[in-house]
């Protein structure tokens, strides 16, 4: 939200055109209030103007203009774990990433959320702990670039085996690049022995075998 007006905004990357839909349309369910895409070179995101919409964010926890300093989950989604679920989707759709580690002749997921707000950083760690996950947390200094000094950035891991099978199974992902990511090794999935609704639903999803192959290349 614009600290200066009254403008509400969300944009990704075009890539992830799919999850900027799912966005989009809770945007549009919510509020009423017509909401245009507007395509750029590096993004792909839309913008509209309410009073009343930065009102109703701003009732539920959701800050204007800079944040990072003072970012903090909603106090509303830890009183619900059904919402602290929903919550941790949202942002690792965002701002987190899934990955293979190598490990000797084995590869096993990591998942992990990324942020540079260290209260937020806190907040997400307290809603894993609440829903029975061990997260680690770690920070790594900002560097400098241009000119600036990066900001600190905190990232919180979700590693253990037996948690992976868990959050896949009971949180999942709406962005599909997430998906994408899991299912670069799709044999090693097997390892995580994941319930039968789960591998159907993932047998349902592909990646392009141009993307698999660098993918593996990567890897190697």
């Amino acid at each position: 939200m614009s600290s200066h007006t009254t403008e509400i905004g969300y944009g990704t990357s075009p890539k992830e055109e799919q999850y900027f839909q799912e966005v989009l349309q809770l945007y549009r369910k919510i509020f009423d209030h017509p909401i245009t895409r507007i395509l750029r070179r590096l993004a792909v995101e839309f913008r509209f103007c309410s009073r009343t919409g930065q009102q109703l964010l701003k009732e539920v926890g959701f800050p204007r203009g800079k944040k990072l300093d003072y970012l903090r989950a909603p106090k509303f989604v830890f009183d619900n774990k059904e919402y602290m679920k929903r919550f941790l989707r949202g942002v690792i759709d965002t701002d987190g990433h899934v990955y293979w580690r190598k490990s000797f002749n084995n590869y096993y997921l990591i998942i992990y959320w990324v942020t540079t707000a260290p209260i937020f950083a806190e907040d997400l760690v307290e809603m894993l702990r609440r829903l029975g996950y061990h997260p680690q947390h770690g920070s790594v200094k900002g560097t400098q670039c241009d000119g600036h000094k990066r900001r600190r950035l905190h990232r919180i891991i979700v590693m253990r085996h037996d948690e992976v099978k868990k959050f896949i199974e009971e949180i999942g992902f709406r962005n599909n690049t997430r998906w994408g990511q899991v299912l670069k090794l799709r044999k090693n999935l097997q390892t995580y022995h994941l319930s039968e609704p789960t591998t159907t639903f993932l047998s349902t999803l592909a990646i392009p075998e141009s993307q698999r192959a660098r993918d593996l290349a990567a890897m190697s």
